[in-house]
């Protein structure tokens, strides 16, 4: 395996479950329905806030779009 598909395959290994599920859901283009026990809901949900926060950062850079807040360096 060369470099790069190395690092990627490290990303990825990286992932958390939930992290994992968004991935996998985004490049199937596919929704997906999370299941969890009732006492880790409010985990889960500040966990996928935070998945939100990162794609929308991604997202944005990749698009070349300035982030809310990134100084006018």
């Amino acid at each position: 395996m060369d470099e790069a598909g190395v690092r990627i395959t490290e990303k990825i290994q990286s992932l958390s479950d939930l992290e994992l599920a968004v991935l996998i859901c985004l490049v199937a283009d596919q929704h997906c329905i999370i299941e969890t026990e009732k006492e880790l809901i409010r985990d889960v949900q500040e966990e996928l806030k935070l998945v939100s926060i990162l794609m929308r950062c991604f997202i944005g850079n990749a698009n070349g779009l300035r982030l809310q807040g990134a100084s006018s360096g």
